[in-house]
C-alpha cells in the first residue's frame, strides 16, 4: 500500500503544484487585466473630463450666441420701430403732398378762369377800341 499511497500523494502533490501554478498564472493574468482595467478607467476619466470641458465651452458659447441673438433682435426691433416711424412720416408727407397738389390744381383752375376772363376782357377792349376808332373816324371829317 505504500506504493499506492506514494502514488496518490505524488499525484495529489502534482495536482496541488499544477493548481498552484494555474493560480499563479491566473494571478498574473488578473494583475495584467487589473492594470489594463485601471488604464481603461483612467482613459475613461480623461475622456469624461474632456467631455465636461467641452460641455462647459458649449454652454459658454451658447450663452454668448444667445446674448448676440438678443442684441440682434433688439436692434431689429429698433430698426422696425424706426421703419414704422419713417412710414408714418412718409404717409404724412404724402398727405401733405396730396394737399399741395389739390391746392395747385385749385390755383390752376383759378388761373384758367382768370385767363378766360382776361381773354373775354381783351375781346371787349378790341371791340371798344374798334368802336372808338370808328367813332373818331366819323367825327374827324366833321371837325375838320
Amino acid at each position: 500500500m505504500t506504493d499506492t499511497r506514494t502514488i496518490v500523494v505524488s499525484v495529489i502533490g502534482t495536482g496541488i503544484a499544477v493548481v498552484t501554478v494555474i493560480v499563479g498564472f491566473m494571478a498574473i493574468i488578473a494583475s495584467g487585466i487589473n492594470a489594463r482595467f485601471d488604464d481603461v478607467n483612467a482613459r475613461f476619466d480623461d475622456v469624461n473630463a474632456r467631455i465636461s470641458d467641452v460641455n462647459v465651452r458649449i454652454d459658454e458659447l451658447s450663452r454668448s450666441v444667445n446674448a448676440r441673438f438678443e442684441d440682434v433682435n433688439a436692434r431689429f426691433d429698433d430698426m422696425n420701430a424706426r421703419f414704422d416711424d419713417m412710414n408714418a412720416r412718409f404717409d404724412d408727407v404724402n398727405a401733405r403732398f396730396d394737399d399741395v397738389n389739390a391746392r395747385f390744381d385749385n390755383v390752376n383752375a383759378r388761373i384758367d378762369d382768370v385767363n378766360a376772363r382776361v381773354d373775354d376782357l381783351q375781346s371787349e377792349v378790341r371791340e371798344l377800341r374798334a368802336l372808338v376808332i370808328d367813332a373818331i373816324e366819323d367825327v374827324e371829317p366833321a371837325i375838320g
